[in-house]
């Protein structure tokens, strides 16, 4: 009972009503079925290809993006391999990822829509470079491996040299709960460093407000994400939360001290970093600086004829005779918490004795 039929002209674009009728053998007709249809021989315009950009650089599976004729199909092929296929919405714009992984090197796709009527339109094309190697993993050297982190803790470390460095923050440890996950973000500089400090750096995701607390259990993930899109993460840590000032460093040494180049001794927090700073005119500008670490029963000291400052330099020839010097020192605990400031004003008194040389016979 079916049929078909062909017309015997071509049909010109446009729209046509049909009505079909059927006749038996001895000539009776049947009611009319109409019908109407369009016909459209015109090829949709070349979609437009958004991303990847020409001659950019992609991951391996590739995501391609652009705008073509609302309601067609658009096709994106390779080397004649259908990557993906995806319809067109009607507001014209377009997002399909590659089903397959494609291969380091230069690929150049083809893509075309076809719309409703079948028609297919000429093809686009980009060519572009897929880098389809993870970045190396990223690494953390500050704070240490299993130290304790303050409210605002600093994260310095090292990733691929130009790879986007993501820090996130889950307060509570909880990945069910999503409210309270900060995320930062940094690039590491040529050399492969990186520095996120969550006191100062705007979060993308997230408000630090007044950071973590000794009642949050965090934990840290840090990915870094080269330029083509490829990404590793590191293993996440787990650090204690200590939000407690070190007590003030004191400083033990005598006020009148004989050595143009005198050493500064004092107590402090057992591990603590003893920050000293020296004001070689007393006049509350800080002139010298120096770290070190109290010892385990809390003792430190500074000799600074031989110590190595980390800014400015002691007179070459000491502090003159007479002149007073201040001294300041902060400590500061291993999740970086500091203490208050300890001051003390030192007098050099006179310098080391030359010996006497007795003439004999």
């Amino acid at each position: 009972g079916s049929w078909s039929c062909v017309p015997t002209s071509p049909l010109p674009d446009g729209s046509y009503a049909l009505s079909a009728t059927a006749s038996d053998e001895a000539g009776n007709i049947s009611a009319a079925t109409d019908s109407s249809f369009t016909i459209d021989t015109t090829a949709p315009a070349i979609p437009m290809i958004s991303s990847p950009t020409d001659d950019g650089l992609t991951g391996a599976r590739p995501t391609f993006s652009g705008t073509a004729e609302p309601g067609s199909t658009v096709e994106v092929q390779a080397a004649g391999v259908t990557l993906c296929t995806v319809q067109i919405e009607d507001y014209g714009t377009w997002v399909c990822t590659a089903t397959s992984s494609l291969v380091d090197g230069s690929h150049t796709v083809n893509v075309t829509t076809t719309d409703q009527a079948g028609n297919t339109s000429e093809a686009a094309t980009r060519t572009f470079t897929v880098d389809g190697t993870a970045p190396t993993v990223p690494t953390v050297v500050r704070p240490a491996s299993g130290a304790p982190i303050n409210n605002a803790p600093t994260f310095v470390g090292a990733a691929e040299p130009g790879s986007t460095v993501r820090l996130t923050i889950d307060k509570d440890g909880d990945p069910r709960t999503t409210n309270d996950i900060i995320v930062f973000t940094t690039t590491a500089n040529e050399d492969g460093r990186w520095q996120v400090e969550t006191a100062t750096d705007t979060p993308i995701r997230g408000t630090w407000g007044g950071g973590l607390s000794e009642a949050d259990t965090p934990t840290i993930t840090i990915t870094a994400i080269d330029n083509a899109g490829n990404s590793t993460t590191a293993p996440t840590l787990t650090p204690q939360v200590d939000t407690t000032a070190p007590t003030p460093a004191q400083i033990t040494s005598q006020t009148l001290l004989s050595d143009r180049a005198p050493t500064i001794v004092g107590t402090s927090e057992p591990g603590s970093t003893v920050l000293v700073a020296i004001d070689l005119d007393n006049n509350g500008t800080t002139d010298v600086r120096f770290t070190t670490t109290a010892d385990s029963a809390g003792s430190w000291s500074i000799d600074t004829r031989t110590a190595a400052p980390v800014d400015g330099a002691m007179p070459g020839d000491g502090v003159e005779v007479g002149k007073q010097i201040g001294v300041s020192v902060i400590a500061r605990d291993a999740a970086g918490n500091t203490s208050q400031q300890t001051q003390q004003i030192v007098t050099i008194a006179y310098t080391y004795l030359f010996p006497f040389i007795i003439a004999g016979t």
